[in-house]
Order: structure tokens, then sequence, then C-alpha cells
């Protein structure tokens, strides 16, 4: 029998397996249905029995017609419904990728050498055990119209990585755009004397027309970041509403859900403002000592005001998240947001530590795979679930694609000691000063994470650097 939860299939013999296999007559009309789902009545007979079995069909459906008209859509669907025809479905992770030098700002009267961010590098690479610092320094470029020298931007060498990849190695289908999309401090509402239109256009548009142009049904589901969120809150709800107005972006609200109709079944994207979580929380603010030891102190991390203002005012986001999670029946649940649960970069693992208090009890029951940007890293990690639920059992996984724009190193003496120290964590793959993103491939039941880097050269040339393969963990099958 057909049910919501298994389709149709079959628990043993069917009504219809003793007539095929004797060959006598059988005959099947409609006898109404259970819980919106239709179900029949078959009848067969001995040996050239068919008229009276169709006189018995005939009688019964003179005497009360059951049969019910499948329902049929009377409108396109939702503006939050997304439709997609491959059979496998292709996924661009692209966190941080806003960094543009002409929007980057010099202290006044300063002036920075190349030779002296270089040895700045060195120092702190050093610092956290990096292998080979010399050789880990990323490229740089001066401030146009100044002597500052700052870290070269990977934006457009990403993009065009990206671009070339959706061409010639895989399908993509949509993209999640995963915070920080504006540097340094996201719209501003022109207080720099500069427009948010001009901004936008900059930033957000013009680096990607080849792509959009080439595949202009492309769209990124997008979450905002703590740039994104710098300047005010007119300048966050500003970007915002240009990404949901603009054709190749998606972002109903601050925090949304998302249905993409595929081929495979529903995709479900549930976006998180981790920015505006962060801001109603304590978030401790310790510090690291030179072997990778965490020092806890009383120190806290203060945000700005107007977004915990702005936050309280507005529905709790763990209890949405939890509630619209065990609502959907997608086939594949991902839930997306800034800040990412693990960090290996050392600078930002308090902010994880209070997100996995957060989100872990509500993502292992009920979410296939939770992704982030905000280190400006690519990661691929697995979270144990036991003791947060019964069922689904198993990992969590959990990507950070970060490094869309900038780069940041690994620090291997905390990461070593992270690994050590908290069990059900395992690092599968960690690799900073780099730029890059990740493509994730879903099919019916299992999915592939490829990271890919492009080179400091600004070449757009495409590296596949590590491949990951899982099963989806929830059990819905629409």
């Amino acid at each position: 029998m057909t049910d919501n939860v298994s389709g149709d299939h079959s628990s043993g013999i069917s009504s219809s397996t003793l007539a095929a296999v004797s060959g006598y007559a059988s005959i099947t009309l409609p006898a109404g249905d259970i819980l919106g789902l239709p179900i029949g009545i078959s009848f067969f007979g001995a040996e050239f029995s068919d008229a009276k079995l169709i006189q018995f069909a005939y009688a019964l459906e003179q005497g009360g017609y059951v049969r019910k008209p499948p329902p049929l859509p009377t409108q396109l669907p939702d503006a939050d419904v997304a439709v997609h025809t491959s059979e496998q479905v292709g996924i661009v992770l692209m966190g941080d990728a806003g960094y543009d030098i002409n929007y980057q700002t010099s202290p006044e009267g300063v002036s920075r050498s190349a030779e002296e961010l270089r040895q700045s590098y060195v120092d702190s690479l050093t610092l956290k055990g990096v292998p080979d610092p010399e050789a880990e320094v990323p490229p740089f470029s001066v401030l146009p119209g100044t002597s500052y020298t700052v870290m070269a931007s990977g934006q457009i060498p990403v993009i065009e990585a990206a671009d070339r990849y959706c061409q010639d190695q895989a399908s993509c289908d949509f993209g999640l755009l995963l915070g920080d999309n504006i540097y340094p401090n996201g719209a501003t509402e022109g207080r720099d004397g500069r427009p948010d239109a001009k901004r936008f256009q900059d930033i957000l548009v013009a680096p990607y027309e080849s792509w959009f142009s080439r595949q202009p049904d492309f769209q990124f589901d997008a979450v905002l970041g703590n740039h994104d969120w710098y300047t005010s809150v007119g300048g966050a709800v500003a970007e915002q509403e240009f990404l949901a107005s603009h054709p190749n972006y998606f972002m109903d609200g601050m925090f949304y859900t998302r249905r993409h109709e595929t081929p495979i079944g529903n995709i479900d994207v549930f976006a998180i403002d981790t920015q505006m979580l962060l801001s109603t929380v304590v978030v401790p603010l310790p510090k690291l000592t030179e072997d990778g030891d965490v020092d806890w102190h009383a120190e806290i991390e203060i945000l700005d005001p107007w977004i915990t203002e702005y936050a309280i005012a507005r529905p709790d986001q763990v209890a949405w998240l939890r509630e619209q999670l065990q609502a959907s029946d997608a086939r594949w649940k991902i839930v997306i947001g800034h800040h990412p649960l693990w960090s290996s970069s050392s600078s930002k693992f308090a902010q994880a530590q209070v997100l996995r208090q957060l989100l872990l009890p509500v993502l292992c029951p009920s979410a296939d795979i939770y992704i982030a940007g905000h280190d400006h890293t690519l990661e691929v990690h697995e979270q144990s679930c036991d003791g947060y639920t019964d069922s689904p059992s198993g990992t969590l996984p959990h990507i950070v694609s970060g490094a869309a724009g900038k780069q940041r190193a690994i620090n291997y003496k905390f990461a070593k000691r992270q690994a050590e120290s908290m069990p059900g964590f395992e690092s599968l793959w960690a690799e900073g000063m780099i730029w890059g993103f990740v493509h994730l491939n879903l099919s019916d039941d299992d999915a592939t994470v490829t990271v890919i880097s492009t080179p400091d050269d600004a070449s757009g040339d495409v590296v596949v650097e590590y491949e990951y393969k899982f099963e989806r963990r929830t059990t819905n099958r629409t």
C-alpha cells in the first residue's frame, strides 16, 4: 500500500499476484482513500469468470462511486520554492566572498610596506605552528591611492574557479552564500560617502556577471555575517532587501526556509543568522597560550547593541529552527549559518563552542548537515550525535567554506589540542592560507563534498583538494 513515508512499496504478495500467476481474470476499481492516499479493491475468479467479475465491479461502482480526482495545483509554486531538473543536485558553498580591495580603508596617515606585512605573517604563522611559515604568506595588494599594503583579494579568482568547475566538471544547480558578503563594514547607508547601490553592484553583481549570464536561473540562498552587520541595522536590512530582490539571490528575511524541488526529492535549506543569535547570549573571550591551550578568564565578547535590540525583538531562532526541521518532510535538510560549530584557526573557537551548545540539540535529531563560513579556511568535520538524540544516530557532517575572499591560517597547536580534548569531534580535513570554495553533490541518499582551491597567482584555476562522502541522516522520503 502507498504511504507518505515509504512511497509505493510492497510488504509481501500483492492483490494482483495470484491472478497473474494463475492466468485467471482480475479487475480493480477505486475504493476510497486513507489520509488522502487512494486505495483500491480487486476481484478475481476462476477460469472464464470474466463476465461475472465485470458485473460485480459494475454493480459496486454504480452503488457508490468513490473515486476522487487527484488534486492539481491551482497556481505556480510559491516564491520560496525553486524547481530543479537534474538527477543529481550540485550546490556551490561560498563564504566570505565580499572582500573587494577598492572598499578597504587604511589608517589615516599610515603606510605599510609589503616586507613589513610579510614579516608580521611569518611571525603569526610561526606562533600557530605552521610547518613552513615563509611558504604560507599570502599574496598582497596595495590599497588604491595609498602606500598601505594588505592581503590580496581572492574574490575574483574564486568566482572564476567556481564558474569553470560548474562548466567543466560538475552540475551546479544553486548556491549557498554564507555571509560576510560585503567587507569590511557591510552596507553603510552612505556613512562612508559611498552609495550602497554602487557597493551592491560592485561586490555582489559585477564579479558574477559572466557566471550569471551563462546560468541566468542560478541563485544563491544567502545569509548575513558579522561584517554585514557592522555598521547598522539599516545597513544589514538594506543588504538583505537587495539580495531578496535580485534574480540571482534569495534571502527571505534574516532567517528563513527555502524549498528546492528536484527529481531526487525536496531539499530544504534552513538559513539562520548566527550573528543575531550570538548577540542574545554570553560569549566568553578567552586567550590562547603559546602552546595552543585555552586560558579562560572573565572577559566576554561585546557585540554592537543594535544587533541585540533587533534580535530580541524577533522570534527565538533556536525554537524556530527546531520547529521548522521537525515539520519538514524534505529528503535533504541543510542548515546554513555564518559562524561554524568548530574552528581550527583558534580565533573563533569560543563563538563555536557557544553555538554547539545552542544548536547541536536541534541539528542532531533532524538535520543532514551544517554549513558555515566565517573562518577564512576550508574544513570538513564530523560531530558525533551521541547524547543528543537516539535517532538518527551517527555523526553530523560539518563544513566550513569561508575562503572565497580572504585567507587565514590553521592554528596547528590549538587544532591538535582541540582534537585530543573533544570526544565526538573529528577533523577530517582542514587547510588554511588558501582561497577556495566547496561543492556539495546530492543524490537520493548519498552526498559528496568536494573541496576546491585556486592558486595564489589569481589564475582562477581549479584544484581539487579533498573529497568526502556521507549518507543522508534523516528518514524523510519526499
